[in-house]
């Protein structure tokens, strides 16, 4: 297995593979909606690292996060890790370790020493995995529907 930078040729693959994991957050409430197109996020603060991990030249899970330098409510820059896909048949292979690790790589390299994400409070397997690489819970977020 391999990872590497996404391209532009990887974006259709970074759109489904988000949709896919969507689709597994929305089992746990309605907060989360599919993707209609790759947003453009030009002009933000956010420098957008995104990693493709592929096995003989197939796509099989991806890592999207992002630096924000600079951040206006933050004395310092961070890195968060937005979205992290492994397909189903590629679980319990390696492959999220090598995303993880590469993305932890990426940002040290920039100087980065605080990675950042959130994790559904339902969704025990992404919390038993963001364990599993030291991530700490440090923050609580709530929220109250208006409906």
């Amino acid at each position: 297995m391999r990872v590497e930078t996404a391209n532009g040729d990887d974006s259709a693959y970074v759109k489904e593979a988000n949709n896919k994991l969507l689709t597994h957050h929305q089992s746990f409430d309605d907060f989360y909606q599919p993707i209609e197109s790759v947003a453009d996020e030009a002009g933000q603060k956010k420098e957008i690292i995104t990693f493709i991990a592929q096995e003989t030249d197939q796509a099989v899970g991806f890592l999207t996060g992002y630096i924000m330098h600079s951040p206006v409510d933050r004395s310092v820059s961070f890195a968060y890790i937005q979205a992290v896909w492994v397909e189903e048949a590629s679980r319990e292979q390696g492959v999220a370790k090598a995303l993880i690790e590469t993305f932890e790589s990426a940002v040290q390299e920039k100087g980065i020493d605080r990675i950042e994400l959130s994790v559904d409070i339902q969704n025990q397997s992404g919390k038993q995995l963001w364990d599993a690489f030291g991530y700490e819970v440090y923050q609580e977020r709530r929220w109250k529907r208006l409906t």
